[in-house]
């Protein structure tokens, strides 16, 4: 077994020294057209560790091996990487987290892979916490450089960004009794157009650039006014209200996180 160094020393989370296992399949290949193959393959990713605790981490796959170095520069291992399709499209990741100089697994992962391999939602679940994790695919730096000046990687984080506006709509529905209802549907309806906007620019001409660049960061303060507004609601129900109500409000506060990071990526990009 490869053993790896803490990624939490930061945050105090007993995920320290752990080691991600994921158990093969014969379903190891993900090919719905050229590049899908998602065995050797690089992420850009996001996991969460607690209430506004979040970690970025570079995640490459190679084969039945892979590894993830945090922001911090902190290295994990992945080993034996099942890979399986789904009939509907997209991949399913699953796997077992292992803690450091022991056999018994300590959590799990899943990952759930969009049709076309582009993009994936998901989670790791340790100590009966499940907390999520999500992530772009991108490309090798050379031929990055060709994506990103066609503007090819803009029009996949766009994207990504409307169908995680639709998952964050359909989860929306359960509140639109609740006093911040409106408001969301109206800031999601916002970014939607907006991340519409900034596909349509081709990106080339330097006054389409400089669109992108004040279209990003109006998204910016959209996607912090949708992150702001969906934890009001969160604090809104309070520990009374019923059980569903409150993990639903937990997801739909994960998923409005999880677009203010895909938005964060974008102005990076366009800056």
């Amino acid at each position: 077994m490869q053993r790896i160094r803490s990624m939490t020393n930061a945050y105090g989370w007993h995920c320290v020294g752990a080691v991600l296992v994921l158990a093969t399949t014969s379903a190891l290949a993900f090919s719905q057209g050229p590049g899908d193959d998602l065995r050797r393959s690089r992420w850009e990713t996001t996991f969460k560790l607690g209430p506004g605790k979040r970690v970025r981490a570079t995640v490459t796959l190679q084969g039945r091996r892979g590894r993830y170095t945090t922001s911090e520069g902190l290295v994990s291992e992945i080993l034996d990487i099942r890979i399986s399709r789904r009939p509907g499209g997209g991949a399913t990741i699953t796997g077992d987290l292992r803690q450091e100089g022991t056999d018994t697994p300590t959590g799990s992962i899943t990952w759930e892979v969009r049709p076309g391999g582009r993009s994936f939602s998901g989670y790791w679940v340790s100590g009966g916490i499940r907390r999520p994790w999500w992530g772009e695919r991108v490309q090798d730096d050379s031929a990055q450089r060709g994506a990103d000046r066609g503007g090819r990687r803009v029009a996949r984080l766009t994207d990504r960004l409307r169908d995680d506006m639709w998952e964050y709509r359909e989860e929306l529905g359960f509140f639109r009794d609740e006093p911040e209802y409106t408001r969301l549907l109206d800031l999601r309806w916002r970014l939607r157009e907006l991340a519409r906007r900034v596909a349509d620019l081709d990106g080339g001409d330097p006054r389409d650039q400089r669109r992108q660049r004040e279209l990003a960061r109006e998204m910016q303060d959209a996607a912090r006014d949708l992150h702001h507004l969906t934890a009001r609601l969160q604090e809104h129900l309070g520990p009374r209200a019923p059980r569903e109500a409150r993990q639903r409000a937990e997801r739909l506060r994960d998923q409005a996180d999880e677009i203010r990071d895909v938005i964060a990526h974008l102005v990076d990009l366009v800056r």
